[in-house]
């Protein structure tokens, strides 16, 4: 906690005169703010970063949480953008890398100076090269999985910003929410991505898990409900190629 509480002060040291416009981050799944997706699949919540100012602001320091409107969907992994570092002595996130894959609840990440009773992770990083930064585009990616026994529904997943500092004062940031649309029922025959659309999302899905039983395999991947992916699943890509929900 101590490295939190010196960026906490850092950004409030902002210097006379300075202008600092804010960030907006916000979770997407393939670039958009709502995703369907079903139990057994798993997706990628990039946290993107837009800044207003002109040029682009740019941040030395990112401290923040990512919560959950409910608990257990499992959380897999996560991947700093450049220059931050994953896993090294500036990556303070919690849980840490070497600690996944663990289930989101009140008890993953739990912070002293707010509800303890909240289902979200938390995420603090530091650039220490000099004339280093970052400005805007992508800043991390979860891997987040959907288990099998998850019930149908919406979950909201929220960027709640603490900190970003750009190393001479605090730069204001707001965060944004995912809606992730769970559904045990694919809309549309071979959309085994969840994307509305059946293409080479969904043959590669089928081919990294050819020749498997499920489990191990992805639920996803079985089509049609055989319990192992084969031929009967790639027929059914086949079969829909091209065609969209809509």
């Amino acid at each position: 906690m101590e490295r939190k509480a010196l960026a906490l002060l850092a950004g409030v040291l902002v210097l006379a005169g300075s202008v600092v416009a804010d960030y907006t981050v916000a979770p997407l799944v393939g670039g958009l703010s709502s995703a369907d997706a079903q139990p057994g699949q798993s997706v990628i919540v990039d946290l993107s970063v837009s800044s207003d100012a002109s040029p682009p602001d740019a941040c030395t320091s990112a401290i923040f949480t990512v919560s959950f409107s409910q608990p257990g969907l499992q959380y897999d992994a996560y991947a700093w953008a450049a220059p931050f570092t994953n896993a090294g002595q500036d990556d303070w996130a919690s849980p840490a890398s070497a600690a996944l894959p663990e289930s989101v609840s009140a008890t993953t990440w739990i912070d002293p100076m707010s509800d303890p009773g909240s289902d979200d992770i938390y995420f603090e990083n530091f650039v220490t090269g000099q004339d280093t930064s970052f400005s805007e585009g992508i800043l991390l990616s979860l891997d987040i999985t959907i288990p099998g026994d998850f019930p149908d529904g919406q979950v909201l997943i929220s960027v709640v910003p603490d900190t970003f500092d750009s190393g001479m004062g605090s730069i204001g940031a707001a965060g944004q929410t995912l809606t992730l649309n769970v559904s045990s029922e694919a809309e549309l025959p071979g959309d085994a991505d969840g994307s509305g659309f059946v293409g080479q999302g969904d043959l590669d899905i089928i081919l990294d898990n050819w020749g498997q039983s499920v489990p191990p395999a992805q639920e996803i991947a079985d089509l049609d409900d055989s319990g192992f992916i084969g031929q009967g699943d790639l027929d059914i890509v086949l079969d829909h190629w091209g065609q969209s929900a809509e």
